[in-house]
């Protein structure tokens, strides 16, 4: 484990890395999947089909696991959405990447890049699979 001056330490380098290696800025807008998805009717109907449950009075999609989530963005546009869950399983993983799926959303996990708590959250990356990071 790491002491707490290590654990600063590195939330700031590896924020800054996901950061640079992707060519975002963290967004300080809503953190809301539909944001992802293209404002089309086949998308609404889409959502509606789900029946994906609406997680603020705007209807964003906001998944149950989610936790320390933020929208990033490229030339102003909304690229991608992470959250940073912890206790991160194989099992949660198939249950991320088959709700993915139904959204058509791209989706990466990644257990070495998280900033938020280093070695005890897990990055979930999700992005429109036209738009990939």
């Amino acid at each position: 484990m790491y002491c707490r001056d290590e654990v600063e330490q590195l939330k700031v380098v590896r924020l800054a890395s996901w950061r640079e290696r992707y060519g975002t800025q963290r967004s300080s807008g809503h953190g809301c999947v539909r944001r992802l998805l293209p404002r089309t009717k086949e998308t609404r109907a889409l959502v509606a089909s789900l029946q994906l449950p609406e997680s603020c009075d705007w209807g964003c999609i906001r998944p149950p696991w989610a936790d320390h989530a933020d929208l990033w963005l490229r030339d102003g546009h909304v690229v991608a959405y992470t959250s940073q869950p912890y206790n991160w399983n194989e099992e949660k993983e198939a249950e991320v990447a088959a709700w993915c799926m139904q959204l058509r959303l791209a989706v990466a996990f990644s257990h070495d890049d998280s900033w938020h708590h280093p070695g005890g959250t897990t990055v979930v990356t999700i992005c429109h699979p036209r738009h990939p990071l």
